[in-house]
């Protein structure tokens, strides 16, 4: 067995679910576990997620699993890009609570800022002017 697969207890891993249905068959969801036990074939895992009233144990199959690393350094370094006056960004967010999500494509034309931080920016939409919470951006293209 190839290193990328092998496992020991305590390993974060991603066991893969899906369906067999008339439209066809997929493997397109997936839940986040920790190992418990490694078997030969197989592993005993149990959810991350912490559900109040179960502390549910599975056995899966080692070939429906991908272990997940990343080495620390990287998470304490890692930093989302802030998007600057210029840049094309997308604004991913409900205008009002019960709205489906909405996305809004500009460019920054201000940022507004509160409490010393970002907090809203007005965005240059074709010949609009929306204004969207800056936390929801995405940079697209870097002026």
């Amino acid at each position: 067995m190839s290193k990328k697969n092998s496992f020991s207890s305590g390993d974060l891993i991603a066991v893969f679910g899906g369906y067999i249905g008339e439209e066809g068959v997929a493997a397109d969801s997936v839940e986040v576990c920790k190992v418990v036990v490694c078997g030969y074939e197989d592993l005993l895992v149990e959810p991350v997620k912490n559900y109040i009233y179960s502390s549910a144990i599975y056995l899966v199959p080692k070939k429906c699993c991908q272990k997940l690393t990343l080495n620390s350094n990287v998470l304490i370094n890692s930093k989302t890009l802030s998007p600057k006056t210029g840049d094309l960004v997308l604004s991913y967010s409900r205008i009002k609570m019960k709205d489906d999500l909405e996305p809004i494509t500009g460019i920054i034309y201000k940022i507004l800022y509160k409490f010393a931080k970002p907090q809203r920016c007005i965005l240059l939409c074709g010949n609009e002017m929306k204004e969207v919470n800056y936390d929801n951006l995405i940079v697209l293209e870097r002026n």
